[in-house]
C-alpha cells in the first residue's frame, strides 16, 4: 500500500475513519447530555454535572483502548512487513487476551471503587448518585466498546463502517 499509492491520499484514506471515530464519541457525549436532561427534568442539571465528572473516566478507558489498538496494529504490520505471518497471529492474539483484561479489569476495578474515583473527579454528594449511576452503565458496557474498537484497528477497510 505505502509503495505504489500517493501518500497523501493515503494518509487522507487512513485517517478518515479515525477522525470519524472521534467525531462519533464526541456526538455520543452530546446525546447523553440531551437525554439526561430531557429525562430527568427539574434534576438535569445534577445529571449534567454527573456525566461532567464521568467524562474524564470514559476518556481514560478510551485513551487505553486506542493505545491498545493502535500500538497493536503497528506490531502487526511490522510483522507482516517482516515477512512473519506467525507473529503477526501471535501479537493478535496477545492484543485479544489484553483487551478482554484489560476491560474486565476496568469493569470490575471500576465498579468496586466508582464512589472514591467519582469524588477524585469533583462529584459533590448530590452529584455522585447521577455520577454513579451513568458510570456504571459505561462500565458495564465496556467490553462492547472494547471489542468494537478491537475489530475497527484491524479491520482498516471496514473502519469506517464499524465505527459508525
Amino acid at each position: 500500500m505505502l509503495a505504489n499509492e500517493n501518500i497523501k491520499k493515503l494518509i487522507f484514506r487512513l485517517s478518515t475513519p479515525a477522525i470519524a471515530g472521534l467525531l462519533v464519541q464526541a456526538f455520543y457525549n452530546l446525546v447523553d447530555t440531551i437525554f439526561v436532561e430531557r429525562g430527568l427534568g427539574a434534576d438535569s442539571s445534577l445529571g449534567d454535572r454527573g456525566i461532567s465528572v464521568a467524562f474524564p473516566i470514559q476518556m481514560l478507558m478510551m485513551a487505553i483502548a486506542m493505545g491498545i489498538g493502535i500500538g497493536g496494529a503497528s506490531m502487526i504490520s511490522r510483522a507482516l512487513g517482516m515477512d512473519d505471518p506467525g507473529k503477526a497471529e501471535r501479537t493478535l492474539a496477545n492484543i485479544v487476551t489484553l483487551v478482554i483484561a484489560a476491560s474486565l479489569a476496568f469493569t470490575v476495578l471500576g465498579l468496586l471503587s466508582i464512589d472514591p474515583v467519582l469524588r477524585v473527579f469533583g462529584a459533590s454528594e448530590s452529584v455522585l448518585p447521577f455520577a454513579r449511576e451513568y458510570t456504571q452503565y459505561i462500565l458495564m458496557g465496556l467490553q462492547s466498546i472494547y471489542d468494537i474498537l478491537l475489530v475497527a484497528y484491524f479491520a482498516r477497510e471496514y473502519t469506517q463502517y464499524i465505527l459508525m
